[in-house]
């Protein structure tokens, strides 16, 4: 509300939104890469014991990308730490939970109704750590922007 209005005719998504989007994008892809080939998960066949497995945990990991992105987009537009102000966001936090907690019962609970296998700890670990990079990148990139005392340059770009 305290921003100027928009124009009418200005596009919805701006250069700093559009950068942003790409960005995020890119590192999706690249961690779908180095997940795929550290893992060896070119097995993709569903109808294979292992093609299953490895399809269940190429979707949890994308989940998990979406989830760490849902912290970043929490903050988007301002420099803050997607960790800022969790006592007022209990809606956030719940929607997040429900989302963990849904996706670990989806895979551990969800068989041959999803077509998912469950995973080891081990396996739910590698996807949190190795998708967690979605977070951290967009942590370093708002402290950076904290540290420079740039205005936010993500409002009026």
């Amino acid at each position: 509300m305290k921003n100027q209005p928009r124009k009418q005719g200005a596009s919805i998504i701006t250069k700093p939104m559009r950068n942003f989007i790409l960005g995020v994008g890119a590192c999706f892809l690249v961690l779908f890469i180095i997940t795929m080939v550290f893992r060896n998960y070119f097995s993709l066949d569903a109808s294979t014991t292992l093609g299953r497995h490895n399809l269940t945990i190429f979707f949890s990991a994308f989940v998990f990308m979406q989830f760490w992105n849902l912290w970043n987009a929490r903050v988007f537009g301002s420099t803050r730490s997607a960790f800022s102000h969790l006592r007022g966001s209990r809606g956030f936090l719940l929607m997040a939970g429900i989302i963990v907690l849904g996706q670990l019962l989806l895979v551990e609970f969800g068989g041959e109704m999803f077509r998912v296998t469950p995973l080891s700890l081990k396996e739910w670990v590698a996807i949190i750590v190795l998708t967690s990079p979605v977070l951290w990148v967009g942590e370093i990139w708002r402290a950076v922007m904290r540290s420079s005392k740039s205005p936010d340059y993500w409002r009026y770009s």
